[in-house]
């Protein structure tokens, strides 16, 4: 399989995994854990499991402290600052409306791209703009209180994602990503139990059936960072980012098989423009592949 379409097919599976995290979540907190202690369990378990995986395959972890402060600063700041952001900006305002205005970090991520000299292409710009519109439709109209904190605190998730992501694709040029990803999410969780007994937020009080939810979120978390990053290496993170607008619509999928909620006909609407969208980068990654196999083609007969 070319790796342009191998990549779009990790960016998929990467999405559908990580929308399945909010549904757990759901089930953790009736459990009656709080935010600060799940995303440290979640971090730790997936840092473990990569760990327990690595020294059963024997694999070498060899990095300098030079690329150990990087992956510092790509765990430990940029993804720990859009956690935060993020988990923060929904006790502000409308879950909907922070989720909105986060996905608008694949326009950051293009934007940032064009600014670093990336070529961008113009169906996969197009692909972000039907699918942030299909996003529109399925999350509806928010109601509450609009504050101009969570407004900036989403806003500012966007931005630490898209940074978290570029910054991601840059060091795994040159540090292996099994590598990154574990001690990714090892600086993660040693950022938030930080943070969380600095604000005595960190609790293991919660019944003993919600460490399944937790140990599902860790696992989906592994497998969802390293499709995510492998899919990056394959393709480009716009190209990623545009098919990680699927996760709401997995998110929302499971919420009607599950809870039996109600989804109407503008939310359909809605998920098929995403998923149109998300066609749409597939499509132009698989032309891609064609165009490089005739200049490879061409090449050979010089």
């Amino acid at each position: 399989m070319n790796k342009n379409i191998l990549g779009s097919t990790y960016g998929l599976l990467s999405a559908i995994g990580f929308g399945t995290v909010p549904i757990l979540a759901l089930f953790a907190y009736d459990g009656g854990i709080n935010v600060f202690t799940l995303l440290f369990l979640r971090f730790s378990l997936a840092a473990l499991l990569l760990f327990i995986y690595i020294y059963f395959t024997k694999t070498k972890i060899q990095v300098s402290k030079k690329q150990l402060l990087k992956i510092f600063v790509m765990g430990g700041v940029f993804y720990s600052l859009f956690s935060f952001c993020y988990f923060s900006a929904i006790q502000y305002i409308p879950a909907s409306l922070a989720v909105l205005i986060f996905y608008t970090f694949p326009f950051i991520i293009a934007g940032l791209s064009y600014f670093l000299g990336i070529r961008l292409t113009f169906k996969i710009v197009i692909a972000i703009v039907i699918s942030f519109i299909g996003l529109l439709f399925v999350l509806g109209k928010t109601s509450g209180e609009i504050s101009g904190i969570g407004i900036l605190l989403a806003s500012g998730a966007a931005v630490f994602y898209a940074v978290y992501t570029l910054y991601g694709d840059y060091i795994l040029k040159d540090i292996p990503l099994l590598t990154t990803i574990a001690i990714v999410c090892l600086f993660a969780a040693l950022s938030f139990l930080t943070v969380g007994l600095i604000i005595n937020n960190i609790q293991f009080d919660f019944t003993s059936s919600t460490w399944l939810p937790i140990i599902g979120i860790s696992f989906v978390s592994m497998l969802g960072f390293l499709a995510f990053f492998q899919g990056i290496k394959f393709t480009s993170p716009t190209s990623i980012s545009a098919l990680s607008m699927i996760e709401p619509v997995v998110t929302i999928v499971l919420s009607i098989i599950l809870f039996e909620e109600s989804f109407n006909y503008y939310q359909i609407f809605g998920a098929a423009l995403v998923l149109g969208g998300s066609f749409l980068v597939v499509l132009s990654v698989k032309k891609k592949e064609i165009k490089d196999s005739k200049t490879l083609r061409k090449n050979s007969h010089k």
